[in-house]
């Protein structure tokens, strides 16, 4: 670049610095050439050129002080763009411009990261990920990675991963893996049956829930229970009633046996007061009464004859509470629990089960309708009083 003095009245030019005088007299040179020529310039000579009593230099030059003057605050780090921005210097100052992957925010100067993984920028192709790959927002960027279940072949795509090869059903018994697109299932082996979350062999069973009805799992085979007996015919198992015959019973003769489910009750006749259980010389003879007073605590006169209260029987002379749970006289369902209770008994559905809890009342509940909890990309199976995922 040139440089030139407004106060001295020298000049410069392509062949050197040259010093003249005001009077337009040329002395010497910066290089000590020293050329007498007429065609040396002086100044004095165009009017033009002359302001007053100095030489126009901006004129005479085409100087710009402008850009002699301006700064650089791109290089100086003077300037105030973001850090994910770029600076550009112009000629009265700068500019700034968000880098790839950012964009101006709305609410000041500063630049935000571009979400290339959101479903507008997918729905333009801005995330390029391809088939089972799922798109990993970064600052500035994104990346593509193998969605779970999926790994990088070779050829740059996504494959499924066969989970099998690990044998990851190994710890459940009866089951084999079966592969599924990014994940697997554990399938039962033929000749077992899935009973809640494991496999059991069709012909054995676990526990009780395994089994029919009446019957219980004992040494891993079902059975019937005690006090009824299986009936090939039917194949089910159906009730002995032990009232049939004196055999089959051990009540007192002052007593009526009273037949249940897989048992039998006794109980004393009008006039016996039960000392035991009813069963044989348990029953004894009571006495006679006019008022309700002189029969005691849960019991009435009848007849000359104390008794007691629905939901009691006599023991030792006196009415105790009949557990009706305990003995099997109650009529809650078979989906339902049931609470004794003093003189009588309470019945309640059981967990998946809905209803008043006597017997036929008790609905099962589909928890797959909305009360599951099974994983979103999972299928809910409804099961009696309950559910699989």
């Amino acid at each position: 670049m040139n440089w030139v003095s407004a106060e001295t009245g020298y000049h410069s030019s392509d062949e050197g610095l040259q010093f003249e005088n005001v009077n337009g007299q040329n002395e010497h040179s910066l290089d000590d050439s020293h050329d007498d020529d007429k065609d040396s310039v002086n100044a004095l000579d165009d009017p033009n050129l002359q302001q007053k009593d100095h030489i126009n230099i901006e004129a005479l030059f085409n100087i710009d002080w402008d850009r002699i003057n301006e700064s650089d605050e791109c290089s100086l780090g003077t300037h105030s763009c973001d850090k994910h921005a770029w600076c550009i210097n112009t000629r009265k100052g700068y500019k700034c411009q968000c880098q790839c992957g950012y964009i101006k925010s709305p609410h000041d100067d500063t630049c935000i990261d571009i979400n290339e993984c959101t479903a507008a920028h997918a729905l333009h192709g801005n995330s390029s990920c391809r088939n089972n790959q799922k798109c990993v927002n970064k600052n500035g960027s994104h990346v593509c990675e193998c969605k779970e279940g999926f790994k990088l072949n070779d050829e740059g795509e996504c494959e499924d991963k066969d989970e099998c090869i690990d044998n990851p059903c190994s710890e459940r018994k009866n089951t084999h893996c079966v592969n599924t697109p990014g994940s697997y299932n554990c399938h039962c082996n033929k000749g077992s049956k899935l009973n809640g979350n494991v496999c059991v062999n069709e012909s054995e069973c676990n526990g009780d829930h395994q089994c029919a009805k009446n019957m219980i799992c004992e040494e891993s085979k079902c059975v019937c229970k005690f006090g009824l007996e299986y009936n090939q015919e039917k194949d089910q198992c159906i009730d002995i009633n032990e009232c049939a015959t004196k055999i089959t019973h051990k009540c007192d003769e002052h007593a009526y046996c009273i037949n249940l489910v897989g048992s039998y009750l006794c109980d004393c006749m009008d006039g016996y007061v039960n000392v035991g259980d009813g069963k044989e010389g348990q029953c004894k003879g009571g006495g006679e009464c006019t008022l309700n007073r002189q029969c005691g605590h849960h019991a009435y006169c009848d007849d000359g004859k104390c008794k007691c209260k629905q939901g009691y029987q006599s023991k030792n002379e006196s009415c105790e509470n009949i557990n009706e749970c305990k003995v099997g006289i109650d009529q809650c369902d078979k989906h339902a629990t049931c609470e004794d209770t003093d003189g009588s008994y309470k019945c309640k559905c059981k967990s998946g089960y809905e209803g008043l809890g006597i017997k036929g009342e008790c609905r099962n509940i589909n928890e797959c309708n909305g009360k599951h909890k099974c994983d979103k990309l999972a299928n809910c199976v409804d099961d009696e009083g309950s559910y699989h995922c």
